[in-house]
C-alpha cells in the first residue's frame, strides 16, 4: 500500500532466489526458506516514511542506508515466528558482502547460501525493475553488472547459477512471463 513497487519486488525476488536455489540444487528446507524470505524482506518498510520510498530522484546514501535498515527490521520483527529453515539468518545475512564489508562483517563461505542467493536475486530484481528515476535493465546487463561484482559484494557460484538458469534451463522467458503476470496482475 505505501509502495507500489515493494510487493512485485519481494515476489520478484522470491521467484529468482527460488530458481537460483534450484539451479544449485539445494534441499527443499532451504529452497522453502528463501522462497519464504523474499517475500517477506521488505515487511520492514513500514517504517520507512513513504516520500522516501515512493522518491522520484535518485536516494542519497542516507536514504539509502534507511531503506537497507528495513532488511534488518523484517529480520527482528519476525525473529519469534517458528519457521522450518533459516528464514531470519537469511534475511539477516543477505546484504554481507563476499568481502566482510557488509553490516554484520561477515565474509565469504561464512555467509549462509541462501542469504548469498538473496542477495543476487534482490539486485538482480532491482536492477532488471524500473524505478521513477531509470528505467529497468535487461537481464543481460543486469548480470554483467552482477559479474563485475562477483568476489566482492556477490557470491560468483551464485552468479554463475542465475546465468546458467537464465541463458540455459528458460529462465529468460520465465522471467519475462512472470514480470508480464505480475504487471497484470496490478492493472
Amino acid at each position: 500500500q505505501r509502495d507500489p513497487n515493494a510487493a512485485n519486488h519481494s515476489a520478484g525476488v522470491a521467484y529468482i532466489a527460488t530458481a537460483i536455489a534450484e539451479t544449485m540444487a539445494l534441499d527443499a528446507l532451504h529452497i522453502e526458506a528463501i522462497s519464504i524470505a523474499g517475500r517477506l524482506m521488505n515487511i520492514g518498510k513500514i517504517l520507512v516514511p513513504q516520500s522516501l520510498l515512493t522518491s522520484d530522484k535518485r536516494l542519497d546514501d542516507e536514504d539509502r542506508d534507511k531503506i537497507s535498515e528495513s532488511l534488518q527490521l523484517a529480520a527482528d520483527y519476525l525473529q519469534h515466528i517458528p519457521f522450518d529453515g533459516p528464514v531470519i539468518d537469511t534475511l539477516r545475512q543477505s546484504q554481507e558482502r563476499m568481502d566482510g564489508s557488509g553490516p554484520l562483517g561477515m565474509k565469504g563461505e561464512f555467509i549462509l547460501p541462501t542469504a548469498r542467493i538473496l542477495a543476487v536475486a534482490n539486485s538482480f530484481v532491482a536492477i532488471t525493475s524500473p524505478r521513477s528515476y531509470r528505467a529497468g535493465k535487461n537481464t543481460e546487463e543486469a548480470i554483467s553488472i552482477l559479474e563485475g561484482q562477483a568476489g566482492n559484494d556477490y557470491s560468483e557460484d551464485v552468479i554463475i547459477a542465475l546465468k546458467h538458469y537464465m541463458n540455459n534451463l528458460g529462465g529468460r522467458l520465465a522471467w519475462r512471463h512472470f514480470r508480464e503476470d505480475m504487471s497484470s496482475a496490478n492493472d
